[in-house]
C-alpha cells in the first residue's frame, strides 16, 4: 500500500502508525477514540468538588473525550471535555485526512493553516496514548473540535466570548466550567494546593497522562486538569483580521506553571494563534 504523508503523521493504507507502537491499527481502532477520557470515572460524579457535574443531556458518540454538563448561573447547561483531547483522540482526526478549510465553518482568518498536524512529537511515542495532544496551534483546536461535533469553548450559549471576558460565568464556558460558576479561584477547592495539579511545583517537567491527577478535579465533579498539565486554548481572540498573528487565549496554567494566580481559573495569557508548544492543549464543548 502507498503511504501518505499528511502533517506530521504517516497513513499507510487505512492504519495510523504510531511510533513504537508494534500494530498498525485502524482509525476505529485507535485507543480512546469515542468518549473515552483516560480518566477513570471521568463523566460522572465524584463527590470531590461539591458541584454536581454529570453527563446528563450531553450528547453521546461524539469523538474525543466524554462530556460533563454544567449548570450556569442563568440556567441553560452546556457540556465541556471531561479532560483534554489525547494524543489517540487527535490521532484519529488526522487519519480522517480532512484537509485544512474542509471542517465546517472553518474561519477565514485559519486560511495559513496548512496543515492540522502537531509540529512536534509527532507521532507520538505508544506510552503516550492518553497524554494530551500538544504542539497545536489555535485553528488545529477549533477544526478539532468542529469534526468532532462540538466546538471549542467560548461564550455560553454560542460563539466566541468577547474581548476581555475570560473572567465572566455568565459569558465563558472554560471559566464557568473551573470556577463552578465563578465562585473559587482554583477548581478544587478555595485555598491553592501546589502539588495538587499538575504544575511546576510538581517537579515532572512534562504532561500527565489526562485524568492522572485524581485530585486535580473541578470546578464541576468529572472535569479533570482543567488547570495546570497544558494549557488550553478557548475561543476567544483579540481581533480576527490578523490571522496567524492575532492574540487568543491559552488559560488554565500548565507543567510550567508555579504561580498561585497562574495555575488557576483566572489567569489569561495571550498567544499569537498560531502558535504552537509541548504546554499547549485544548478541550472542546457542546453546544
Amino acid at each position: 500500500m502507498s503511504a501518505i504523508v499528511w502533517g506530521k503523521m504517516r497513513v499507510v493504507g487505512s492504519c495510523a502508525c504510531f511510533a513504537l507502537l508494534v500494530a498498525c491499527v485502524s482509525p476505529n481502532e485507535v485507543i480512546g477514540t469515542v468518549e473515552d477520557s483516560g480518566a477513570a470515572g471521568a463523566g460522572g460524579a465524584s463527590g470531590a468538588t461539591g458541584m454536581a457535574g454529570g453527563s446528563g443531556s450531553c450528547p453521546r458518540g461524539l469523538s474525543g473525550p466524554r462530556m460533563v454538563e454544567v449548570s450556569t448561573l442563568d440556567g441553560d447547561p452546556y457540556c465541556i471535555d471531561s479532560t483534554e483531547v489525547t494524543n489517540s483522540q487527535y490521532a484519529r482526526f488526522l487519519v480522517e485526512l480532512v484537509p485544512p478549510q474542509a471542517v465546517t465553518a472553518d474561519p477565514p482568518f485559519c486560511d495559513f493553516n496548512e496543515t492540522f498536524g502537531p509540529t512536534d512529537g509527532w507521532p507520538p511515542a505508544a506510552d503516550r496514548a492518553n497524554h494530551p495532544v500538544v504542539y497545536v496551534d489555535w485553528c488545529d483546536a477549533y477544526a478539532y473540535c468542529a469534526w468532532a461535533g462540538k466546538r471549542l469553548c467560548g461564550r455560553i450559549g454560542g460563539g466566541s466570548e468577547e474581548w476581555l471576558e475570560w473572567r465572566n460565568p455568565r459569558q465563558s464556558q472554560w471559566y464557568n466550567a473551573c470556577s463552578a460558576g465563578g465562585a473559587k479561584q482554583w477548581p478544587y477547592g478555595f485555598a491553592f494546593e501546589a502539588t495538587t495539579c499538575n504544575g511546576l511545583a510538581r517537579g515532572l517537567g512534562d504532561v500527565l497522562p489526562v485524568g492522572d491527577s485524581a485530585g486535580c478535579e473541578g470546578g464541576f465533579d468529572g472535569i479533570f486538569d482543567i488547570v495546570g498539565n497544558a494549557a488550553e486554548w478557548r475561543d476567544n481572540c483579540e481581533t480576527t483580521n490578523l490571522g496567524r498573528d492575532d492574540n487568543c487565549l491559552r488559560t488554565g496554567g500548565d507543567f510550567l506553571t508555579e504561580s498561585q494566580n497562574s495555575l488557576d481559573c483566572t489567569d489569561g495569557p495571550w498567544s499569537f494563534r498560531k502558535a504552537t508548544g509541548p504546554a499547549t492543549g485544548f478541550r472542546c464543548c457542546s453546544p
